[in-house]
């Protein structure tokens, strides 16, 4: 196990990383004048600072690092956040929600096809103090068995009670 400042070092690298791609962006787009392109950058990165600030406040730290850093390596998938509602309190739920996330996403990466552009969006929403976890993919699923492994398994902690599974498109939504 690494110490904490190992991963704190680590951590710092990769956001470092991350913002000098959206500067880098940024700059190559309004030197080749595109102003257009370039607002639609900062309003996305604006769009995904907001979205990320929601995910905080559900006081779910392991869950919050999971889906913020998941894209920072090379993976079979890209993960996006989406509708963030941070009115709910997730902490007692954090360590179940946490296992069954990662538990997903390897059942996905397991099930794509090999150099594709596979997206999974998390959709996080309240609803009359219920709590809903969605999960959206777009891409190609060529091995449905992992996912509906993974599905098979589910907790106490959730309840499928949306399903919808096709080659090109997946959404799945769970009651907490």
């Amino acid at each position: 196990m690494e110490k904490p400042e190992r991963q704190i070092v680590e951590l710092i690298r990769s956001l470092r990383h991350e913002w000098m791609n959206q500067l880098h962006l940024l700059k190559a787009n309004l030197s080749l004048k595109k102003y257009d392109r370039a607002e639609q950058i900062i309003d996305d990165i604006i769009e995904r600072a907001k979205q990320e600030a929601r995910l905080t406040n559900l006081n779910a730290p392991k869950l919050t690092a999971l889906l913020l850093t998941y894209n920072w390596k090379s993976r079979p998938l890209r993960l996006e956040i989406e509708a963030v509602d941070s009115e709910a309190d997730w902490s007692a739920l954090d360590d179940d929600l946490t296992d069954f996330v990662q538990a997903m996403i390897d059942a996905f990466e397991r099930s794509v096809a090999p150099f594709g552009n596979h997206v999974l969006t998390f959709s996080i929403k309240s609803d009359g103090g219920r709590s809903f976890l969605a999960l959206r993919f777009t891409g190609e699923i060529r091995d449905f068995f992992p996912i509906e492994e993974r599905l098979d398994r589910l907790n106490q902690t959730l309840r499928l009670v949306e399903k919808y599974m096709q080659t090109q498109c997946a959404v799945f939504v769970f009651a907490v």
